[in-house]
This record gives structure tokens, C-alpha cells and sequence, in this order.
């Protein structure tokens, strides 16, 4: 999806080391996620680090949405372990740990601290948010990243070609998204105006987004009306506003939570 609510796994077969894996940039999330599979070698993990693994892998899975909201996705994941090898059903050789943090991404801190609990040889992350939350939580755990956007201007990683720390995974580039979505809509539909644009203000990378899409906007001689959103309840008023003033078109940024209530959006 836009949002980029994509999975991705360490596949355990291949001798790679975690904490300098180089890290897959993506200008688009992909739809499947068996199709991006990021390699970390057990023994080189525990080198780095200082992971001491169980017989059984255990995986830690967090996930923004519900299972409601993302059920495909989730799905899809444990279809890409089994045709890995591992099958929490059949085989029992591996163990997934799946948390939602419901579109509140305010519990993602609260969601990392139990989850560590567990002691999860392996953590999955999909989105900005969830990521800082699992980095701020350790150190030690190799965390695999998905549809994180511009992790190394987020001071998350050192570089994409050596990420360091303990951080792997796929990035994308979605600052430009919004601006690129107006320019779509307005290309698809010219006299779509005014038009809505929901922002996240707590999103690292909306402000710079939205900057770029009013000097799109006013290149196009578009009007835009900007909304914000950054939790469920602020969403539902947002929407209820757009309800009202009743813009042609809709827009929404890159965002966890946008993709989290997508359906509710649309």
C-alpha cells in the first residue's frame, strides 16, 4: 500500500552480519512481503550482538494496525517464513510473537518493553514510529526494519550501505509522496479543488512533506486545505471536518497511522 505497511524477515540461512547489513532502499513499498527478505547469519548476530539464541527462534513481530486492518499483510509474512522453511504450526520451529498496537502509536513504547520481556531473538518493525520505539528499548537485539522512511536523516542509521548498530531492513523514500500524490490527483481529476491533505505532526517527516506539497500546490494554482492527525481520536475529527467542509479530493502523507485506518479514510 501507499502508506508502505510492509514486513520484512531475517532469513537465518545465509553468514551475514546484522549490525552492518547493508540496507535495501526502496522508492516504493512493496505489496508482497515475502519479496523482500533481509539475511542475518545467527552466529554472526550474537557476535555483534551478544544475543544468546534458543533452539527455537523467537520473533518479534509489531505491528502498527490491527489485525483487522493489516490481516493480510500478517498473513503474508507467515506465508514468507514457511516457504523459508519455518512454520510455527507444521514444523514448530520457529515462534512469532505478533503485537498490534491498534493505530495507538503512543503504546508502541509500552508494547517494546513487554515484548522484550519475551527475549525475541529477532525484532520486525514496520514504520518510523515503531522503529525508534524498538531502537530506544535495545541495543542488543538485531531489529529488522520495513517501509521506514529516510532512516539515516532520522539519525536511526549511519548509512544505508553500513547501517551499524543493530538495525537492518528496507527503506523507502516517501517524503515526496504527498506532493507526488497532489500532482496525480490534479493530473487525474483538474478541477479537484479544493483539496484535503491530512498531515501527522508528529511525523519526522511531514513538516517537509507539506512544505513541498503548498509550493507544488501553488505552482499548480491548487488550493489545498491541511488537516491534522495524530492519533485515532484526532483522525476521527479530522475526517468529520473533511465530512463538512466537504474538498473535492483527498490526500494523505506517508503515514502509520493513515495506513493503520486506511478503509476509515477512504
Amino acid at each position: 500500500g501507499g502508506a508502505g505497511a510492509v514486513l520484512t524477515f531475517a532469513r537465518m540461512r545465509r553468514r551475514l552480519n546484522p549490525c552492518t547489513r547493508s540496507v535495501q532502499n526502496q522508492d516504493a513499498a512493496p505489496a508482497n512481503i515475502a519479496s523482500q527478505i533481509a539475511c542475518v547469519d545467527r552466529d554472526a548476530a550474537v557476535a555483534c550482538c551478544t544475543v544468546k539464541y534458543s533452539d527455537v527462534p523467537r520473533v518479534a513481530l509489531v505491528l502498527n494496525g490491527s489485525l483487522e486492518t493489516h490481516a493480510s499483510y500478517y498473513h503474508a509474512f507467515l506465508s514468507g517464513l514457511a516457504a523459508l522453511g519455518y512454520s510455527t504450526h507444521s514444523k514448530h520451529n520457529i515462534v512469532v510473537d505478533a503485537r498490534w498496537a491498534e493505530g495507538r502509536l503512543e503504546r508502541l513504547p509500552t508494547i517494546m518493553a513487554d515484548v522484550l520481556r519475551g527475549k525475541p531473538d529477532i525484532l520486525v518493525m514496520a514504520g518510523s514510529q515503531a522503529l525508534h520505539a524498538a531502537r530506544a528499548a535495545t541495543t542488543r537485539v538485531p531489529i529488522v526494519m520495513a517501509t521506514v522512511a529516510d532512516p539515516v536523516e532520522q539519525g536511526l542509521i549511519a548509512s544505508l550501505e553500513n547501517p551499524g548498530g543493530n538495525i537492518t531492513g528496507v527503506a523507502v523514500r516517501s517524503v515526496a509522496l504527498m506532493s507526488e500524490s497532489l500532482q496525480l490527483m490534479v493530473e487525474a481529476v483538474p478541477r479537484a479543488m479544493p483539496v484535503a491533505v491530512l498531515v501527522n505532526p508528529t511525523n519526522p517527516f511531514h513538516a517537509r512533506a507539506w512544505q513541498q506539497t503548498q509550493e507544488l500546490a501553488a505552482r499548480l494554482s491548487v488550493r489545498v486545505l491541511r488537516y491534522d492527525a495524530s492519533d485515532l481520536g484526532h483522525l476521527e475529527r479530522a475526517l468529520g471536518s473533511i465530512a463538512r467542509q466537504r474538498p473535492r479530493a483527498l490526500v494523505a502523507g506517508a503515514d502509520a497511522l493513515y495506513n493503520s485506518f486506511r478503509r476509515r479514510i477512504a
